[in-house]
């Protein structure tokens, strides 16, 4: 039998982008109340609708393999959706205003993810694309009346380079 041992970096990934979320603070208050972690859909509706919000949850898509130059790299990038809810509590408040604030927690996942340590994190290239380190997929918006919960979805990809086929 062959030893082997995992490095599961994309799973690292994901916890370092959970991380910079939980750490995420706009003038000394948490960008968001929870941030978990989900595999299907189901687990992100039981999360994602509680408390005062806002909440993120990270659902897991897919790790994709390419092969960059040089050949003796392996390129990867994990795909995961996050989904953030905020509850509407603003009496009164009109369509503008509930896109500005959905855009706000957008925004601040973003700023949140880049200023935070993915350590493992790398941009690649193979002979068609440049994989840049971070890359957000556009947010869809729903937004919702008061005492409801509006949400967004985006995609993030995160690459990374491992050094070769047995260093998963």
């Amino acid at each position: 039998m062959t030893a082997i041992t995992i490095a599961n970096t994309d799973y690292e990934i994901i916890e370092d982008v959970q991380d910079a979320l939980i750490a995420a603070t706009v003038s000394a208050v948490a960008l968001f109340d929870s941030v978990t972690m989900a595999m299907t859909r189901q687990q992100v509706d039981e999360t994602r609708f509680k408390g005062a919000g806002p909440n993120c949850s990270i659902l897991y898509n897919t790790t994709v393999e390419d092969s960059p130059s040089p050949e003796e790299q392996v390129g990867l990038f994990v795909r995961v959706t996050l989904i953030l809810a905020r509850k509407e509590s603003i009496s009164g408040a009109d369509q503008k205003v509930r896109v500005e604030n959905l855009l706000k927690i957008v925004n601040g996942t973003k700023n949140a993810v880049h200023a935070g340590t993915l350590t493992d994190a790398a941009g690649w290239a193979d002979g068609d694309y440049v994989h840049r380190k971070i890359e957000w997929g556009d947010p869809t918006l729903t937004v919702a009346a008061e005492g409801q919960w509006s949400a967004a979805e985006m995609s993030l990809e995160v690459s990374y380079v491992i050094t070769d086929s047995v260093s998963h």
